[in-house]
C-alpha cells in the first residue's frame, strides 16, 4: 500500500495538469480538515462530560441530557459570554466621557533658556 500511495503521489506531481494537481489539493486539504475536526469533536464531547455547571447564566441553560455533552457545552458557555458582554455593555453606556487633564508636575525641561515675559502690544 505505501508503494502505490508513493506512486500515486508521484504520478500528480509529474502530471502537467494543474487542475488534477488542485483537485487533489482540494480534496486531500477538505479530507483533512474534516479528520481534524472530528477527532477535535470527539476531544472535546469526551472532555467537557464531566464539567460541572458553574455560572448562574449557566445554570438557566437546560438540556434534555442531563447537561452533557458538546451542543450543551456550546450553549453554557455561549449563555456565559452573552451575559458578559450585556454587563460590559451595560456598564459602558452608564458611563459619563468626562477626561481629566492633570499636567505634569514633575517635568523639567533641560537645556532650554528661560522665557522672560513680556508684554504684547
Amino acid at each position: 500500500m505505501p508503494n502505490r500511495v508513493t506512486k500515486l503521489v508521484r504520478e500528480i506531481q509529474n502530471s502537467g495538469d494543474e487542475a488534477r494537481k488542485r483537485r487533489w489539493l482540494v480534496g486531500l486539504s477538505a479530507f483533512t480538515m474534516l479528520i481534524v475536526v472530528v477527532l477535535w469533536l470527539g476531544y472535546l464531547n469526551l472532555t467537557l462530560v464531566n464539567v460541572p455547571g458553574g455560572d448562574t447564566a449557566a445554570a438557566q441553560v437546560q438540556t434534555k441530557e442531563q447537561n452533557r455533552g458538546f451542543v450543551s457545552a456550546m450553549q453554557r458557555g455561549s449563555a456565559i459570554v452573552y451575559h458578559q458582554i450585556v454587563g460590559f455593555l451595560k456598564e459602558q453606556s452608564r458611563a459619563t466621557n468626562n477626561f481629566e487633564i492633570r499636567p505634569n508636575t514633575g517635568y523639567h525641561a533641560l537645556d532650554l533658556p528661560a522665557i522672560t515675559p513680556r508684554e504684547i502690544k
